[in-house]
């Protein structure tokens, strides 16, 4: 996910690969959004998942750069707030999926999303291959 504060966007990416690494699809979206970050996170991730929903009917596992999103997806915790309006959707999303493992992994180790969600910035429509 990226954000432009200036002119409120937020880049939504999504990347679904297969088990030995393949690169199945590729997705990103500009969005309007005066989110925070961690919630405009979090609508980034019920974003890709909802898209995959429609195109794959199994997903192994989710993972995200963003711990505090991982974390509250994984706490029974409830938010009373935007954010948590969005991760009960998220939770809700995964539930279609028979098994599916939710982890957290470095930021550093994966530029090309970040890079994918820099460009959805400049899009005007969705992006998808």
């Amino acid at each position: 996910m990226a954000i432009s504060e200036s002119q409120r966007f937020v880049g939504f990416d999504t990347i679904i690969w297969d088990t030995i690494g393949f690169v199945l699809v590729v997705v990103a979206k500009k969005h309007h959004s005066p989110l925070n970050p961690k919630t405009a996170e979090t609508a980034a991730l019920s974003f890709g998942i909802n898209w995959a929903t429609e195109v794959f009917s199994s997903l192994e596992s989710l993972e995200s750069d963003v711990q505090a999103v991982i974390s509250a997806l994984k706490s029974a915790k409830c938010y009373y707030s935007e954010l948590g309006c969005i991760l009960k959707n998220v939770n809700s999303l995964l539930t279609t999926f028979l098994s599916i493992s939710v982890s957290y992994f470095l930021r550093e180790c994966n530029n090309i999303t970040h890079g994918l969600a820099k460009l959805a910035l400049r899009l005007d429509d969705e992006l998808s291959g």
